[in-house]
């Protein structure tokens, strides 16, 4: 299990990201218990980090290879794409990784379109049915993929009406990712001195096989969480406060809680710096 130590000094932004992305990764093998003991799966969480070259999203994206529930592609169609489905209708994969989700633009408009179209639908509600042309294909249980990527500045702005009319804004968090200065000065001291520390891995402990972490949720935190979310963001306020509710879920089981607490609250808030460059679409 990757933990966190709350009460350590101040992390580095590179550190705070780590974090951050952490709890995407693990996402969609948390469940949700209710106060009346009703177990309540939660969907893989998305995240695509829009920075430009050079900014450090692409080797934090990129710190969770070793999950093999999370499949990396550059580069994808809907062909292998239906392949990833069938492998989240499985269970064996509950994240796609693109740490260059730009790339996924520059096939032909249809191609990228169509991709687009059908991921947006696993991050969501799931996809049961695909019936394109001579290809159709169903699924027994909805297949839900999430997404963990970076994307350049110039693609998000180029294809952000469209990706908001598709509804891929309203169902991944989408915020513009940079270092401050003086971490990157680190880095470069890191680069010269051949140390890759900061570039290893990261190792997430996952329930055992078929099986999913139960978290009860406490509605007496989901209450400000709720003012939260329709002060920011009314016209999305649905989504956005089952995303953080989803995450805190996340969040609480890598700190080894089986419930969440003001601890898991006050770390959504503490990325209130992240929320507030969030780019949220039309829900």
């Amino acid at each position: 299990m990757f933990l966190y130590d709350q009460r350590a000094k101040p992390l580095r932004e590179w550190d705070r990201g780590t974090q951050f992305l952490s709890t995407f990764a693990v996402s969609g093998f948390v469940s949700e218990q209710t106060p009346e003991g009703v177990v309540l799966p939660s969907r893989p969480s998305s995240v695509v980090l829009v920075g430009n070259p050079g900014s450090g999203k692409t080797e934090l994206v990129e710190r969770f290879k070793r999950c093999f529930w999370i499949s990396y592609h550059n580069d994808l169609t809907v062909r292998p794409l239906l392949t990833l489905l069938r492998k989240a209708e499985a269970g064996t994969l509950t994240h796609l990784g693109a740490s260059e989700f730009n790339k996924y633009f520059q096939r032909k408009a249809s191609v990228a379109e169509g991709t687009i179209g059908l991921l947006s639908g696993a991050m969501e509600e799931g996809i049961t049915q695909y019936s394109v042309g001579p290809t159709s294909m169903r699924f027994e249980t909805p297949a839900r993929l999430g997404l963990i990527a970076g994307c350049t500045p110039g693609t998000m702005s180029k294809r952000r009406e469209l990706l908001a009319e598709m509804g891929f804004l309203s169902r991944a968090c989408v915020f513009d990712w940079a270092l401050p200065r003086s971490e990157r000065d680190e880095i470069l001291k890191r680069m010269n001195r051949g140390d890759p520390s900061d570039l290893e891995p990261i190792d997430l402990a996952i329930p055992p096989s078929g099986k999913r972490a139960i978290v009860k949720w406490n509605p007496a935190i989901g209450l400000p969480v709720q003012g939260y979310v329709r002060q920011h963001w009314p016209e999305n306020d649905l989504r956005t406060f089952k995303r953080f509710k989803a995450l805190m879920l996340a969040r609480a089981y890598l700190v080894g809680h089986s419930v969440v607490t003001d601890d898991e609250w006050e770390w959504l808030k503490s990325y209130d710096d992240y929320w507030s460059r969030m780019i949220v679409g039309d829900a």
